[in-house]
Formats: structure tokens, sequence, C-alpha cells
């Protein structure tokens, strides 16, 4: 975790223990104890808690064994979020029950077109691609290519911005984008409650530009100024 999660295990009170001691048994399913503060996240930690949530999903232990990292997903035994987290928690019996009471299918709860994976959920998906397409419109990008979700994340998302603000909020696009879309697919699925890509577009600005404050010229704004004047404000400046 500290390689490949580096902030998060930098703020955890818990660490050099195994993830079997980070696991909390609870009614309702389970629960991870990080020994995490309770204080907000900066955009950097929710960015790997997005990457981290899918693969915490598929853990199973096994007390008598030692540890040891295998993705059972690939016969190499290598990690790897092109991995289905609905169908991979199927096929270990583990009911996954959805808005209504029945049984979770392994269709994204985005398109009801593909399988729930990673790389899919969070940037392939067609639901998901208008959200990035209007960004990177914005910002007269073209719509890059990433090969894996942490790919994503390890692009330097660098802005045409001219000003300090711009550069700061586009920076922080990624991880808010990720996190609202992942809200959005846990409220389909638990609860039943769907909404547009606009809103989405909408929250993804908010998150942005609450994440950047401390290092904005102007943090005073009303969040229908951010929604509404999102170019003029930040990417187009008199």
């Amino acid at each position: 975790m500290v390689e490949t999660f580096p902030r998060l295990y930098e703020i955890s009170n818990i660490k050099h223990c195994s993830l079997l001691k980070l696991y909390v048994p609870v009614d309702s399913g389970c629960h991870w104890n990080f020994g995490i503060s309770y204080r907000r996240l900066y955009d950097a930690e929710i960015a790997e808690f997005t990457v981290l949530t899918p693969i915490l999903n598929n853990v199973v232990f096994s007390p008598d064994e030692d540890d040891e990292l295998v993705w059972v997903g690939e016969s190499s035994g290598a990690f790897s979020v092109n991995h289905p987290t609905i169908d991979n928690l199927q096929r270990r019996n583990c009911a996954l029950s959805v808005f209504g009471g029945s049984s979770a299918t392994n269709l994204c709860s985005l398109c009801n077109n593909v399988l729930e994976f990673g790389t899919h959920l969070f940037w392939n998906c067609r639901f998901t691609h208008q959200v990035w397409a209007y960004f990177f419109a914005q910002e007269s990008m073209q719509f890059p290519t990433f090969s894996s979700l942490l790919n994503l994340f390890k692009n330097k998302w660098s802005s045409v911005a001219t000003q300090n603000d711009g550069k700061e909020i586009w920076k922080r696009i990624p991880a808010s984008v990720c996190w609202n879309v992942w809200n959005e697919r846990n409220a389909r699925t638990f609860n039943g409650k769907k909404r547009t890509v606009e809103a989405i577009i909408a929250d993804s600005k908010i998150s942005a530009f609450h994440w950047a404050a401390k290092n904005l010229t102007y943090t005073n704004l009303l969040h229908h100024d951010v929604i509404s004047n999102w170019r003029g404000l930040f990417f187009d400046p008199p």
C-alpha cells in the first residue's frame, strides 16, 4: 500500500500490518479500518480511494495461509483493473442486493450494456464518456486514451488555462469526475436513483472547485456561478 497508495498510507495511523488486521466484520457486511482521521480528504487522497475501492471489493481472506498478493482475475496473478467487480463477487457466491431487493446483475449500472469493471465504469462507459467529453471540450483538447485507470491518474493533466485558478482546478478534474461517477453508480445500484450527465458535470465542477479552494484567488463564489460560468471564471478570464 505504501508504494501504490502513498497518500492514504501517509495519513493512516495503522501501518506495517496485514489487510486482515484492517478488516472489521459487521452485520451489514464489512468495514475497513485504515486508521484515517475524520477530516476532509484532499483530491489526491480521494483519487487513491477511487482506485482502491474496486480492489477491496475483491479481497477474500484465508486466515490460515501466509499473506500473498495475488489477483485471481488474471492467470498471472498480476492486478488488472479490467476485471468486473460485481461479476467477481457473484462468482464468489456473494449476494449483492440492489434497490428493490433483487440481486445485482454484472452490468454497468450507468449504461446497462457492458460488464462493470474499473476502466469501463470510470472511463469507457458511454455515460461517463459524456462527462469527460464536456471537460475536454472546455479545454479544447482531444479526447486522450488510457490503457488503465491507474494511468489516468498518473497523467500530469496539464491545462491550457493561462491563470493559476484554471490550472489548479483542472488538476482536480480526474478525481472529481471519478468521485461523482462512483457516487452516481452507488445511488443507482442501492437507492434506485438516477441523475443526468449534466448533473454529474455540475457536481464535478463543484467538487473540483472546493478541493482547489485553498489555492484559488476567488473562493467566495456561489455554486451557481461556478456551474454556469465555469469557462469564463477559470479558463477564459477577462
